[in-house]
């Protein structure tokens, strides 16, 4: 009895372990991935760059985001697919939010 849960705890743990170490949505790294660094100006709040990374990464394409805020101002470098998206729609959702781009 005691052996059977010995086992059922490892068998338990490994599931556990490679389940959370996998990664189901791994970047296929082809040719048509962009990168794009621009600068958004009057970002007043704290708030401001989740709004403006998060604008971004719903527009289908974006693989990933980074918003770096200094003062009013924040560094903003989107990589993306070529395929689905382009850099014109990713300004376009920061300037529809009312932020500036440098």
């Amino acid at each position: 009895m005691m052996y059977k849960k010995i086992m059922v705890n490892i068998f338990f743990t490994l599931f556990l372990f490679t389940s959370a170490c996998s990664n189901p949505k791994d970047i296929d790294i082809t040719n048509s991935n962009q990168s794009i660094s621009f600068t958004v100006a009057n970002m007043y709040c704290t708030s401001c760059p989740f709004v403006v990374e998060h604008a971004i990464k719903r527009i289908n394409g974006v693989r990933s985001v980074t918003v770096k805020s200094t003062g009013t101002e924040g560094k903003v470098t989107v990589f993306f697919d070529d395929t689905k998206t382009d850099i014109e729609t990713i300004k376009k959702s920061v300037l529809e939010l009312g932020y500036g781009i440098e």
